[in-house]
């Protein structure tokens, strides 16, 4: 037997505690009772079940009980000895502790003391003819016993676009407590990262994997064919599977194994995201739905469709959520279920590329984390300016700004001049009022380049609504400017179509090389107009996110806020640094005044899931990232889904499949920009109901 057969609060544990170790040389097990909890069982039926089957149990807590002799060869000895176990059982009592059991078998276990009180029995036959104290210990303990953590394998990405691992062998009764280490291996900050655990459904089938290449199923639609992309999965081949739209839906493609291979196999809840991509030719708007069915495919059901925005996100990779699929096991025959991407355009002849598409599973854990763009207030300015001590009517060009240089104005005829206050605004300001069409617009660019990641922020101001019909007036604030032909700008813009109000959006532009694309636009509702002063916000970052909104003075309404990205504002592109200023435009030959005041520049806090070359841990009761200098561990801005408890292998030898996918924007807005390296490890802790032999 063991010399340590239990210990209370071991420094195994907690380095601070000082433990009680229970040894055969003072104290004597005489009896043990480590009976497993009780469960709640939960039970549900309906009226076409036969009686009611288990849906679901909670085990409660666990008592330990220990009766234990304590014998020494003097009195003080066994006071001792009683005294310090007292103790300990108190501490525990008021702050829980641990309890360290050695089985015979050698085999350790660890149980979590939550509450524990003690009574000792001193009789003449016991102390004063042996001087021994007879005492029993009850310990309320967490359900299950702890045993040592193991690491499992190591499991690296460099070609895929997600990185699956298969763990064997998770000891215990119990799904074990769990830690999935991640690993950034791009040296690119990923903003979003979705994970899932596959145990019970498991299968190393072809037929059951979590990734396929578009071009590797089955093309069901006649104008399908298989085309280089440029970004596209697959290691050299970089393809993608071509569409070309009507404007009804149309299944294109089918899970189905290409050359009439295989059916899908999987059996349980998944999540189904496709990559997919338009390209610039495209003048409708596109529309992808999933169709997915079992067996024959007679009864299907159609997912909520993704409908793409006219122009914002073409050219780009889009990550797509096309929705859950509920497969349950065949009732007789082969496993079999089938899905079909259904596509259409309100333009006839668009197309439409699918890269791949992967399945996430739910059922036994999944989670999806995330940055936060949010409100920031600077530490420091790079560039600020709030045009006070002006003179009325002289032009910004050659200011001087109080931080970050000096104003240089270019483009369209009529300079930014410097306005007195007017109606109930207390303060200098810059206004643009202009007779004549502008082709370009006017820039007004202040100082040096700026950071990668910058914010540019500007209250803005129009003094009317009266325009012709068919002209638009844009103005907003300009970020990464290189020249008047490549540079991005967050506007807010309005078109005078002869409706009242006059149709308002909120653009995110970028100009590169003079084409001007929209990255991202927001259709506003009548709630800023003519009048009205507002806060316009525009924050990019190395990644190439980048987000505009547009609020009231005080930050406090939103009146819309916009979300996108491009790969010229990421590191490396075009637009990738630059400098910062204001910009209006207008076509119309209406005069119209355009006010603008409290500019400011500076570098906002980036956030990300996890951060370049850094890692985010998933546990059993939480999930915490490090910070970008690897310093810091702390809970994510946003994390949705469960915790990871791998189950065990049991008496079926079960292995668990674990699939993270990670991006560098938010695929619900921006684009999935790159197929970056990822790598996770996994160490689990086994978990006992029965104590172990």
């Amino acid at each position: 037997m063991p010399a340590i057969l239990f210990e209370l609060d071991p420094t195994s544990e907690d380095a601070a505690n000082v433990p009680v170790v229970l040894t055969d040389a003072t104290w004597r097990v005489l009896e043990i009772d480590a009976s497993p909890p009780e469960i709640d069982a939960m039970f549900a039926s309906s009226a076409d079940t036969e009686g009611e089957p288990f849906v679901q149990g909670r085990h409660h807590n666990r008592t330990i009980s220990l009766t234990l002799l304590a014998k020494t060869a003097t009195d003080a000895l066994t006071q001792t000895a009683v005294q310090g176990l007292m103790m300990k059982i108190d501490k525990m009592r008021r702050e829980g502790g641990t309890l360290k059991w050695t089985t015979q078998a050698g085999t350790v276990v660890v149980a979590d003391v939550l509450f524990a009180q003690v009574k000792s029995e001193l009789t003449l036959e016991l102390y004063a003819l042996n001087k021994a104290v007879k005492v029993t210990a009850d310990f309320q303990c967490k359900p299950y016993l702890r045993g040592a953590e193991v690491q499992l394998a190591d499991h690296a990405e460099t070609v895929l676009p997600v990185c699956v691992g298969v763990d064997t062998s998770v000891g215990g009764d119990v799904p074990a407590l769990t830690e999935v280490l991640i690993d950034e291996d791009q040296n690119v900050n990923q903003w979003w990262m979705i994970w899932g655990i596959q145990s019970r459904y498991y299968s190393s089938a072809t037929s059951a994997a979590l990734f396929y290449e578009a071009e590797g199923r089955t093309i069901t639609g006649g104008s399908g064919a298989i085309v280089t992309q440029t970004g596209a999965s697959g290691g050299g081949a970089n393809n993608a599977v071509e569409f070309t739209c009507d404007t009804d839906y149309q299944a294109m493609l089918s899970t189905q194994a290409s050359g009439a291979g295989a059916h899908l196999s999987h059996i349980g809840n998944f999540r189904v995201f496709a990559r997919v991509l338009t390209p610039t030719a495209n003048t409708g708007i596109v529309s992808i739905a999933l169709n997915w069915g079992m067996g024959d495919f007679l009864v299907s059901t159609v997912n909520t469709p993704i409908v793409f925005p006219t122009d914002s996100w073409d050219n780009t990779f889009r990550l797509l959520d096309l929705g859950q699929v509920r497969i349950t096991p065949v009732v007789a025959g082969t496993q079999r279920w089938e899905g079909r991407f259904l596509i259409r355009s309100t333009v006839p002849g668009d197309k439409v590329r699918i890269d791949h598409f992967f399945l996430v599973p739910i059922d036994e854990g999944s989670g999806e984390v995330s940055g936060v763009v949010r409100e920031q207030v600077p530490t420091s300015f790079t560039g600020r300016d709030s045009f006070a001590g002006t003179t009325a009517g002289v032009a910004l060009n050659g200011r001087v700004a109080p931080t970050g240089g000096t104003w240089a104005t270019s483009g369209d005829a009529t300079d930014f001049l410097f306005s007195d206050p007017f109606g109930t605004y207390t303060e200098e300001a810059v206004s643009r009022v202009t007779s004549a069409a502008g082709t370009t617009g006017r820039f007004a660019i202040l100082g040096a380049a700026t950071p990668a990641a910058v914010t540019v922020m500007s209250n803005i101001h129009h003094a009317t609504n009266a325009s012709t019909v068919g002209k638009q007036q844009q103005h907003g604030v300009i970020a990464r400017w290189t020249d008047a032909s490549n540079y991005l700008r967050g506007v807010y813009t309005r078109v005078f179509t002869g409706a009242s109000p006059a149709p308002r959006y909120l653009q995110i532009q970028q100009v590169v090389a003079g084409v001007v694309t929209n990255i991202a636009s927001l259709t506003l509702p009548n709630v800023f107009g003519q009048g009205m002063w507002g806060l316009i916000r525009l924050d990019v970052f190395a990644s190439g996110q980048a987000t505009l909104t547009l609020t009231d003075l005080t930050g406090r309404i939103t009146y819309g806020t916009v979300q996108g990205s491009s790969t010229a504002l990421a590191t490396g592109g075009t637009l990738a640094s630059g400098k910062s200023g204001l910009y209006d435009f207008t076509d119309d030959t209406v005069s119209i005044t355009r006010y603008y005041d409290d500019f400011s520049v500076f570098v906002p806090a980036t956030d990300a899931a996890i951060f370049a070359n850094q890692s985010i841990e998933l546990r059993s009761n939480i999930v915490v990232r490090e910070d970008p200098g690897g310093g810091i561990w702390q809970r994510p801005s946003r994390y949705e889904g469960d915790y990871p408890k791998f189950p065990p292998a049991g008496k079926e030898a079960r292995s668990v499949r674990t699939i993270v996918k990670a991006c560098r924007n938010d695929p619900t807005t921006s684009e999935d920009s790159a197929i970056d390296d990822l790598s996770f490890r996994v160490s689990v802790t086994p978990r006992y109901l029965q104590l172990p032999a």
